[in-house]
């Protein structure tokens, strides 16, 4: 009787070492988790290509407007509210967005800040630390930089790749650049 017992047991404890069932689930659960995480970094990935996109066109229009000479447009605040109206994929731009317009020294040609002005939501206005906004003069080469912050998707648990252009507060930084020339009057 104990005989039989433990035969069973062994033919049972073999029997499954040696059985191929659930195989296929194992492998499932294994890599599930790994292509699941990579489709949704990729989704994540497409979204911030959709804004840079749509940054980088908003970003044009805005400067045809400021070199057509559109007086709404001359000003920090006439800038983002023109980024804003063309910039339509974003609900709280005016909030998130950051514009710098400088003239260019084509005497020394300086370099600018490679920082661009980007301030997070939460941080209060300050008017000392407000980006430059200088029209300029005729013939002036003058630089546009745009700085806007959208909230991940998925939250910086799965922007792989994106990790790397997050602040503080896990926000997303795009950055859009033009320059142009001004018209003589």
């Amino acid at each position: 009787m104990i005989t039989s017992f433990m035969m069973k047991v062994k033919k049972t404890v073999f029997g499954f070492k040696r059985s191929e069932d659930g195989a296929a689930t194992i492998e499932f659960v294994i890599m599930f988790p790994v292509i699941f995480s990579i489709f949704l970094s990729a989704y994540e990935m497409g979204l911030y290509m959709l804004n840079n996109v749509m940054l980088e066109r908003a970003a044009d229009l805005t400067v045809r407007e400021l070199r057509l000479g559109n007086p709404n447009v001359t000003s920090a605040n006439g800038l983002k509210q023109e980024l804003c109206k063309n910039l339509s994929i974003v609900s709280d731009c005016a909030e998130t967005v950051e514009v710098a317009l400088q003239p260019v020294s084509t005497a020394t040609w300086s370099p600018f800040p490679t920082s661009i002005p980007c301030r997070t939501r939460d941080e209060p206005v300050d008017p000392l630390n407000e980006p430059t906004v200088d029209a300029g003069s005729d013939n002036d080469l003058m630089f546009v930089r745009f700085c806007l912050k959208i909230k991940p998707f998925f939250g910086d648990s799965l922007s792989i790749g994106l990790s790397t252009i997050t602040d503080a507060n896990d926000d997303l930084n795009i950055f859009a650049t033009t320059a142009f020339v001004n018209e003589p009057s």
